[in-house]
């Protein structure tokens, strides 16, 4: 026995190696194209609105004032409620430093700003969560599928564009895997651990709800302590109120807004939320299957059906097993059913919403995974053999087209800057404008690039377009995005829309664009990307 255990642990130690160099390679290779879409706080917005949205609220919470009251309060009214405190706590935290390093002038270096939020925030939190959920899955005890789950969830297309923006997503998959890491090392003895896995799914709560869907999973684990004994009646209540207490004092400590008033914004907020989750903020919903198959975005960024498929029968399967099988099975299913209800009946069926449902669910492969390589050889079971090597013949072309999509997503980043049609627009209309008598009020879309200069005001509306804007505001120039117009302005559009009474000025105003119906504007220049109208 010893002989064996003294092989066996450099092998681990090597694959443990092994993937920290992946780590490391993975971390390095995406800060070149977290560089770039960066280089002012506008370009944020036609690459990735969320991101513009967020921006200014980071840089204010790390920026600080003269007086400290001022400076704490900055830093803990957030104003962006859109996300729990968490998400802006490590993010103006992660800026602090580099505030200190570059100076006084350090809001002019966005690029590096963004940078390290997209990587501290978002790449290196995927990273600790794909460690976690295949520990979680492995313990890391076999080499083979320790290997195999690791790359295969670390080329996922879908965590690839995780990586390639500063979002809450990050943090809510890094505690999210925090609770199946804990409840794993936990093991159904109920001790410091199991206490561990409550502050994470408090703090998942207070970053978008992920740690809600826990709903069905703690419950049964303490469920399991019954059955296995390690968990008395009295004692599996006092358990499961405990872990809801501090799962809740988790949640609070960490929104420390809701103890004060501004709780009434942050609810306002989040009701909202939830109203364009459920009915869409522009398009009303479609119906998830896409004439009766599943949508191109899940398979490109998260398997094939008969990868998805896959997953699922590998879940049965591990329902078949004992141990510690069984109960990380048990723990998956009641983690996906809550996800998976709500995301089906959702409207928004954003990619980066299936990674909390899709790389949990991945880790089900160790269920039909060969221990080791050695297993793949000719032998007895020659027909367990060849499932086997079809298993794994098949992950790997799985694999190599994660690979292939994720190298798309990736180059895509990495020359976003010189295939923008909006910064092509920007660079048509610019010298246009210029002819204009100054200075010049300009309205733009979301995603039209044209920063403010010294003789140009430039604003946007979260609402998009209507003609009360055009009262109230009275802009020089509108430049505004084709697709818009052309969606907004359809005819046929409130029909389908998910709140018509609010979203017809809105319609109205593209309506108007599309038609060339401004009375007071004219059409003055129009590509493929957008278009620009000059009040007369």
């Amino acid at each position: 026995m010893k002989k064996s255990s003294s092989h066996t642990q450099p092998r681990h130690f090597r694959t443990i190696w092994l993937l920290l160099v992946c780590s490391a390679l993975y971390f390095v290779l995406f800060i070149f194209p977290n560089l770039s879409g960066a280089q002012t706080p506008d370009m944020l917005a036609i690459f990735e609105v969320d991101e513009f949205a967020q921006y200014e609220h980071a840089v204010r919470m790390a920026s600080g004032t003269d007086n400290w009251r001022d400076s704490l309060r900055e830093f803990v009214v957030y104003q962006h409620y859109f996300y729990g405190y968490p998400f802006y706590f490590f993010s103006a935290l992660v800026l602090l430093p580099l505030r200190l390093l570059l100076g006084s002038g350090w809001v002019e270096y966005t690029s590096t700003i963004v940078v390290v939020l997209r990587q501290l925030i978002n790449v290196l939190p995927n990273l600790l969560s794909v460690w976690l959920l295949t520990y979680a899955a492995t313990e890391f005890r076999s080499n083979f599928k320790t290997i195999s789950l690791f790359l295969l969830m670390l080329l996922l297309p879908g965590l690839t564009g995780n990586s390639l923006w500063w979002h809450a997503d990050g943090l809510g998959l890094l505690f999210m895997a925090l609770v199946f890491f804990f409840l794993r090392l936990d093991r159904l003895r109920f001790g410091r651990y199991f206490w561990l896995s409550a502050l994470a799914a408090g703090i998942g709560l207070g970053i978008k709800y992920v740690g809600g869907f826990f709903v069905f999973a703690i419950p049964l684990y303490l469920l399991l302590g019954l059955q296995h004994k390690t968990l008395t009646p009295a004692r599996f209540v006092g358990y499961a109120a405990g872990f809801v207490a501090l799962m809740l004092a988790a949640f609070v400590i960490t929104n420390p807004l809701l103890l004060f008033p501004p709780r009434a914004d942050l609810i306002a907020t989040q009701r909202l939320q939830f109203e364009q989750t459920s009915q869409g903020i522009l398009m009303g919903p479609s119906g998830f299957l896409q004439n009766g198959r599943l949508p191109s975005w899940l398979t490109t960024n998260f398997g094939s059906p008969l990868f998805l498929a896959l997953l699922g029968v590998a879940l049965v399967i591990g329902w078949r097993k004992g141990g510690k099988p069984r109960l990380h099975a048990a723990l998956l299913t009641a983690w996906l059913l809550p996800n998976l209800v709500v995301m089906l009946n959702a409207s928004s069926w954003r990619i980066h919403y299936w990674l909390p449902i899709m790389l949990p669910a991945m880790t089900a492969l160790v269920f039909v995974l060969p221990e080791r390589w050695q297993d793949l050889r000719p032998g007895p079971g020659k027909a367990r053999v060849v499932l086997q090597w079809a298993l794994v013949a098949f992950l790997a072309w799985q694999a190599s087209q994660f690979a292939v999509s994720s190298g798309q997503h990736y180059l895509h980043n990495l020359q976003r800057e010189q295939t923008s049609a909006s910064l092509r627009f920007y660079r048509s209309v610019q010298p246009l404008l210029a002819e204009q008598t100054s200075p010049l009020h300009i309205y733009r879309d979301w995603k039209v690039y044209f920063p403010a200069e010294d003789d140009i005001s430039v604003f946007m509306d979260w609402d998009l377009g209507s003609h009360e804007m055009l009262n109230s505001e009275q802009p020089d120039v509108l430049l505004l995005e084709r697709e818009n117009v052309e969606t907004y302005g359809d005819a046929d559009y409130l029909a389908s829309a998910p709140d018509p009474e609010r979203l017809e000025p809105m319609h109205r105003f593209y309506r108007a664009a599309l038609l060339d119906g401004f009375s007071r504007y004219q059409l003055i220049y129009e590509d493929d990307f957008g278009l620009v109208f000059l009040r007369q």
